[in-house]
């Protein structure tokens, strides 16, 4: 990375893949930046959606559209400042029902505005052959499983996963960038990665974050077992305090 002293500013987006890695992720490449300043922000959480409220037990989340993350990292924007964000866990809109054209504008709408800060993309598309992968018993048990007022039928939910998926790979840019093959790291629910797979999928996701804001090459390194668990030690802990009980305040940061 160049020896300038811009901000770089990273937006997390996502559901319960994320929430599990933020604290892992995070760490790796804050670390890798060092002594760059760096500031993250952070919209994700279990059965979190871009354009429906959503949610799991007693906690619900705002659309990540509207919950303001957008509307804060551009107050943060400044010349020469590096803008990158993560869109990941995409999919439970479908489950909640809305149509794939309401989710393809709502991504849409959150990708043109990062570009219109001069920053970057780098999305996941859903990694999950509905009616390959899953088969239709395997469907309704994890339909009622995660999504139980969900009405959503595989062949619906299918149509719906090559619609969105298409419509990444159609504004696939130089500034919008796609990271594939992370169906290699889930874990028997097809949705989740695996809970020994976690380190290295998202050490893959480090890895291409660092290389799009230009970071110089360095010894390989990887997000370790210890500061993989710790991670999924300071979701649960945000889950219980933060959004269940309503102890602890929510991080500035945080929306």
């Amino acid at each position: 990375m160049s020896t300038d002293s811009s901000s770089i500013l990273l937006a997390f987006l996502g559901a319960s893949n994320l929430a599990r890695g933020y604290t892992a992720l995070s760490h790796f490449i804050v670390r890798r930046l060092a002594p760059h300043p760096v500031e993250c922000f952070l919209a994700f959480g279990p059965g979190r959606g871009y354009a429906a409220t959503g949610g799991v037990l007693n906690i619900t989340f705002p659309p990540i559209a509207e919950c303001g993350l957008l509307e804060a990292v551009r107050l943060r924007v400044s010349t020469g400042a590096r803008t990158l964000a993560l869109l990941t866990d995409i999919g439970n809109d479908i489950m909640y029902g809305l149509p794939p054209a309401e989710i393809i504008a709502c991504l849409e709408k959150i990708i043109k505005q990062i570009l219109a800060m001069d920053g970057q993309v780098l999305a996941t598309p859903i990694s999950l052959d509905v009616e390959r992968d899953v088969g239709r018993r395997a469907f309704r048990i994890l339909r009622t499983v995660y999504f139980p007022k969900s009405r959503m039928t595989m062949e619906q939910a299918a149509q719906a996963v090559a619609k969105i998926n298409a419509f990444l790979y159609q504004v696939r840019s130089e500034r919008v960038h796609l990271l594939d093959g992370m169906s290699a790291f889930r874990g028997c629910d097809k949705i989740h990665y695996a809970v020994l797979k976690n380190s290295a999928a998202w050490t893959r996701v480090g890895d291409e974050m660092l290389r799009l804001l230009g970071a110089e090459p360095r010894p390989p390194r990887r997000i370790g077992t210890g500061r993989m668990l710790h991670s999924f030690g300071c979701n649960l802990g945000r889950l219980i305090f933060v959004d269940e009980l309503r102890l602890m305040p929510r991080p500035g940061n945080q929306f």
